[in-house]
């Protein structure tokens, strides 16, 4: 991956604005509230440039929005949830906003049976006939403050705070960078159940990480493909959806959901 900064970025052939990206004939021109404006050119450079008032720092979505529009180029499908580890099987975790999806991840990385795979923004990939599989994110979870402090307690990182963000940042135990692991299953959180593989593969849909950017990028065919084979040949847990801020309903929180993998898993 090759990221410079320029002068100027070169003219580009617009096709759709969806909010503030435009898909280009060669990628994607994203721009930034700060006025930074990224070009991306798939499979691998992104030339930038700031505007005279940006602050010298990148914003957050830097390293979740550009990340999943670019993956998404790759055919790969960016999941708007939380993933973890839990012996060498990856769990995918979704819900709307507010759910508990970051959450429930803390909480099973808390009690030790589990490490990060990715916060937020999970990534998708996986041939027609191949085991969908989950690869390693970013290292870090942003927790509002009473989870962070959880964490904190049972020695699964420490927080710290980002400035313009009410949220603190955690670096919990996490697998290797730029590992895949197998998905074993998604937590549904918050959604009724759904039983036929179509309904299933409607519900992932809604989950991917911006939906109408995601329609508009060439290769929705190739993600489709890998949606439709998570829906078909992995299971779905469906949870109810928990706003989780005391110690002992995080740890509850974390042995409930334990206890209906290891159902799943018998």
């Amino acid at each position: 991956m090759t990221i410079r900064r320029v002068a100027t970025l070169a003219p580009r052939d617009p096709i759709v604005t969806i909010a503030n990206a435009t898909l280009c004939s060669d990628g994607i021109r994203f721009a930034m509230e700060d006025g930074v404006t990224f070009d991306i050119y798939p499979p691998g450079r992104i030339d930038w440039a700031a505007g005279p008032g940006w602050s010298g720092t990148f914003q957050p979505q830097f390293f979740g929005t550009l990340t999943a529009l670019l993956l998404a180029w790759r055919s790969n499908v960016p999941i708007h949830g939380t993933s973890v580890e839990i012996d060498g099987k990856a769990w995918l975790i979704c819900g709307r906003s507010g759910a508990g999806k970051s959450t429930l991840g803390a909480a099973l990385i808390a009690s030790g049976a589990a490490r990060l795979i990715a916060d937020d923004l999970s990534l998708l990939t996986g041939a027609d006939d191949a085991m969908p599989l989950l690869r390693a994110g970013r290292p870090g979870m942003r927790l509002f403050p009473a989870v962070a402090r959880l964490m904190e307690q049972a020695g699964a990182g420490t927080a710290r705070s980002e400035p313009g963000n009410d949220k603190l940042m955690v670096e919990p135990p996490r697998v290797a960078p730029l590992e895949s692991i197998p998905l074993a299953a998604t937590i549904l959180l918050g959604e009724n159940e759904a039983k036929l593989p179509w309904q299933r593969e409607k519900l992932l849909r809604e989950h991917r990480f911006r939906p109408r950017w995601m329609d508009a990028i060439p290769g929705r065919e190739d993600r489709d493909r890998v949606i439709r084979r998570v829906a078909t040949v992995t299971p779905m847990l469906f949870v109810a959806a928990a706003d989780i801020r005391d110690a002992n309903a995080f740890a509850a929180r974390a042995n409930a959901v334990l206890e209906r993998i290891r159902e799943l898993e018998s």
